[in-house]
């Protein structure tokens, strides 16, 4: 459009627009906001040029999109203090004692001593960056799809897993991995804290967290699979938490187990 402004900042654009700089790199992320990004770099960051009528049509999307979600923030009986804007195109978090949404950060997996996730996707990289976080005396993960575990690079860990299980190969099959996130996660199955399983005859497409410790007890279940792409925020996914809940733990707990019965462990992926 001839004449159209054209802001050369994302600070320039959330000005203009009214709202935080954040606010406008989350829209340009989920692809709500077209930008073109510049080479240059600010402070490390990414920075764009961004058209006047692009940016007032990502700001009419949110508003809209915050009217749909506003209500899910209130309290359960009506009350509560004014809603906070959320983005609904990230990873977010209902915490339901709290009646309070919140978005994702893997703080929300701190402070705990054991670990159990279900997931339909396998990630090596969301592994390796969970194991990172903690000291966990405890880390299980249940990949639901067993043709998806053995075409992707979980193929080479549950490979490592059943070797050490077998043969007490840990040490010298760990250091045999050049890539650092699976040498952490051989290292975890070596000393025994990390354990993985597949699903055997069916598929679960259940996506269950469950963490416990000194914190307490907290579930969460929803649609964000173990990935670095859910758990980063880079698409529309929700989860529910429950923090010391006892009915949502024991059964979601119990669901857990259940499936860990139907998952051979070690599992064998090399024939």
């Amino acid at each position: 459009m001839a004449g159209e402004v054209i802001y050369d900042s994302v600070d320039a654009a959330a000005q203009a627009a009214g709202v935080s700089g954040q606010a406008v790199r989350n829209w340009i992320k989920s692809g709500r906001l077209d930008a073109e990004k510049v080479i240059a770099r600010r402070g490390g960051r990414d920075e764009f040029q961004i058209r006047h009528s692009d940016l007032m049509r990502a700001a009419r999307k949110s508003a809209a999109a915050q009217s749909v979600v506003q209500p899910l923030q209130m309290g359960l009986d009506g009350a509560g203090a004014a809603p906070r804007a959320i983005d609904p195109m990230c990873l977010n978090v209902v915490f339901r004692q709290r009646a309070e949404i919140l978005p994702f950060s893997l703080d929300m997996f701190k402070g705990y001593e054991r670990f159990r996730a279900a997931t339909y996707t396998p990630s090596i990289p969301a592994v390796a960056e969970l194991l990172k976080l903690a000291e966990w005396d405890d880390f299980r993960v249940l990949f639901g799809n067993e043709q998806l575990a053995v075409a992707s690079e979980a193929a080479a860990v549950l490979t490592l897993q059943a070797s050490i299980e077998k043969a007490a190969v840990g040490g010298f099959a760990a250091a045999a991995f050049g890539d650092d996130r699976k040498r952490a996660i051989a290292d975890a199955l070596a000393d025994g804290t990390a354990r993985f399983y597949t699903m055997n005859g069916g598929v679960s497409h259940n996506k269950i967290y469950l963490l416990e410790g000194e914190r307490g007890r907290r579930v969460m279940t929803g649609s964000a699979n173990l990935s670095l792409t859910a758990l980063n925020g880079r698409q529309a996914e929700l989860l529910t938490a429950y923090d010391d809940d006892d009915f949502m733990w024991e059964t979601l707990s119990g669901l857990w187990d259940g499936l860990e019965a139907r998952s051979p462990m070690p599992m064998d992926v090399t024939h």
